[in-house]
Order: structure tokens, then C-alpha cells, then sequence
């Protein structure tokens, strides 16, 4: 079983040494770490040049045209890499000694015919700062997130996968690419590459979720995508304050792409309540209620779903 990390880089000489030693230094060590950097004009690729000479495992992906983001990163990196299992790695994290073994233990105790199907694995994670002092021990309860998706369609709304502690396997990667032509078509619908990944498994396969903290998430100015504390009065109060329906446009889009790009997998009953949301927007406003609770389009967590009727109920356009 071959087991490949996707370190995508890009400007990040200052954080580069810690998470490439974190990686060199785990408790599992068979696997294959492979580099690719999206044009960086700084020190980065003078530091992977100096890794490279220094052990075997490492291989760097051939120069490429920059993506400029990094899911498109990230979907470029799987593309190009031949593996059962893949692992992806931010520049400016730091992973704890057990992360990748604790992963690789949870997908080996699946069963075969689980293994047949898409399947993503993910853990915990400790919000920590720009010099590894810890912020919050657990992302999840910082950010009011459950740890296990209810029903089918839990991350048309949201997600609760963070990329840097997330495994999947090659048969997950199969269903990505299904269509590549319509994928780089669509890319723009995709919010993030773990989103994207997590909502395929959970709806073909299986997420499954390891209770360890196997990051130390770096939160510091240039973070594409950062923790936010949504426990919080003010955030909470901000949210309140605009009740734009941001999830529900999102949750359109995703289903939209999400029904183009599987029509043929989809069973039909499933098929029919997936249309009927894209329409949610021209329901009155407690026939949208109701529809979201009897076809499990609620987010997990009972201030999410709190926040989300609300959205609705105080929505500026109603066909009321």
C-alpha cells in the first residue's frame, strides 16, 4: 500500500522548515512526500532544494503553470500523483509525530468492500499562532463543529474537514475526476478541495473521523483560509446582522454542480429533492423551513441551524 503526500507551496520560506521537518520526522515512515510549488519568488525554492538532497522520499513535481489558488493546487498535485493513499499538507502547519499513522491505522481497519468505495479520513486539530502558542486546543469546539456528518446531505451546507489532516484513498480520486473536462469547467463552484472531497465520500463512500488533535493549525496574517471563532458574541452578532443567505446560495451552487457531474449515480427519489432545492429560493419562507428539516438540509450543530432559519425567515426577497 503506497501512501503519498501533497505538499503544495507558494511563498512559504518562513514556516517551510518546521512542517517538512514534522513530516520527516513522523512515527510512520514509508511513504513518498511530493513537492509542488505554484511560482514562489521568495526563499521557498531554494529550501526545497536543500530537502531534496536530503532524502529520497522527497520528489518535487515538475514547474507548471501557476494555479493561483490552492484547491486548484491541490486538485493539479492529485492529478499528477499515482498512489492508494493520498495525504495533503499546507506549507505553514506543523503535524504532529502520530498524524500520519493514526490516519493510515483508521483506513486499515475498514472493511474491503468499505476500501472499494470513496473514502476520506480526518482528525481534530489545535489552533495555535504564527509561533505555535496554542489559541485553542480543539478546532472542533472552536469553531462549533460536529465531528460526524448526520445524513447525505450534510456538506452541501457546510464542512467540518480541514485539508491538513485529511486522508483519502484512490478510489475517492476516481470519482473526482470522473469528468476533467467539466470539473475545470466548474472549478470556480467548488469553495475548497477538502469541501469537495468531503462531500464526495460522504455521499458515495464514507468520511470517517479519527478523535486526535494531528495539527498544530497555524493561524497567522497570510492564511488563505483561517479559524474563526464562531462561539463568540461578536461573530455571532455579526452573522445575525447579515442574514444574507450565504449558505443557501452556496448550498444552490454545489448542488447544481453536484447534479450535473453524478446525474448518472443519483438515485432518483434523491435526484428529485435535490432539484427541488435549487428551487428553495422561490418557496415561501416556512414552506423553505419545512422543507430543509423533513429533507436534511439542516447544518449539525443546533446554533448553525439556529442562525440558518433565521437566514430564512428574515430573508429580504420572499414570495411571501
Amino acid at each position: 500500500m503506497t501512501v503519498s503526500i501533497l505538499l503544495a507551496c507558494y511563498n512559504g520560506e518562513k514556516f517551510l522548515h518546521e512542517q517538512l521537518n514534522s513530516i520527516l520526522n513522523q512515527d510512520f515512515q514509508d511513504f513518498i512526500l511530493y513537492i509542488s510549488d505554484d511560482g514562489s519568488s521568495d526563499g521557498t525554492e531554494k529550501i526545497i532544494s536543500e530537502y531534496l538532497k536530503k532524502d529520497s522520499r522527497i520528489k518535487l513535481l515538475p514547474k507548471h503553470e501557476p494555479n493561483k489558488s490552492a484547491y486548484k493546487h491541490f486538485l493539479y498535485m492529485l492529478e499528477n500523483v499515482e498512489s492508494d493513499l493520498f495525504l495533503f499538507s499546507d506549507q505553514d502547519d506543523v503535524w504532529t509525530e502520530n498524524h500520519i499513522s493514526e490516519l493510515v491505522k483508521k483506513y486499515e481497519r475498514l472493511s474491503e468492500k468499505e476500501k472499494k468505495a470513496p473514502v476520506l479520513i480526518h482528525s481534530d486539530l489545535s489552533v495555535v499562532d504564527q509561533n505555535l502558542n496554542l489559541i485553542y486546543e480543539s478546532f472542533f469546539k472552536y469553531s462549533l463543529l460536529e465531528k460526524y456528518p448526520s445524513h447525505k446531505y450534510s456538506y452541501f451546507l457546510e464542512n467540518n474537514v480541514t485539508g491538513g489532516v485529511m486522508l483519502i484513498n484512490s478510489a475517492l480520486k476516481d470519482y473526482v475526476f470522473r469528468n476533467k473536462k467539466m470539473l475545470e469547467e466548474k472549478l470556480c463552484i467548488i469553495p475548497m478541495h477538502d469541501h469537495f472531497f468531503a462531500l464526495v465520500a460522504n455521499y458515495f463512500g464514507n468520511v470517517f473521523f479519527v478523535d486526535e488533535k494531528l495539527e498544530y493549525y497555524r493561524q497567522h496574517s497570510n492564511n488563505v483560509v483561517g479559524a474563526k471563532d464562531v462561539r463568540s458574541l461578536k461573530n455571532c452578532f455579526k452573522k445575525f446582522l447579515s442574514l444574507d443567505d450565504v449558505w443557501l446560495k452556496n448550498g444552490i451552487g454545489l448542488v447544481s454542480f453536484f447534479l450535473d457531474y453524478y446525474s448518472d449515480l443519483i438515485p432518483e427519489k434523491e435526484n428529485h429533492i435535490l432539484h427541488k432545492f435549487l428551487g428553495i429560493r422561490q418557496m415561501t419562507r416556512f414552506s423553505a423551513i419545512k422543507f430543509i428539516i423533513k429533507n436534511d438540509f439542516l447544518k449539525e450543530n443546533k446554533k448553525r441551524q439556529l442562525l440558518q432559519i433565521l437566514s430564512i425567515l428574515f430573508r429580504k426577497k420572499t414570495n411571501d
